[in-house]
């Protein structure tokens, strides 16, 4: 997992989620077990960790479908 160290604090919120998979965040202690898992589905979700303290990771935000025209 990368990580800076550079912050105090991280945040994540969640406006608003079409279309779209992943977006998973993990949460994990500094020898890089795992403490939480989450996928934020609602809007106004706030996730907000210690960066000195944790390592955090999020997946890759994808499209579910292509629009057409």
């Amino acid at each position: 997992m990368p990580d800076a160290r550079c912050a105090t604090l991280v945040s994540s919120l969640l406006i608003a989620r079409r279309n779209a998979t992943g977006d998973e965040t993990t949460v994990c202690d500094p020898d890089g077990r795992p403490s939480l898992t989450a996928t934020s589905d609602e809007p106004g979700t706030l996730l907000l960790g210690d960066d000195r303290r944790t390592l955090h990771d999020v997946s890759p935000v994808r499209v579910l479908t292509l629009a057409t025209s």
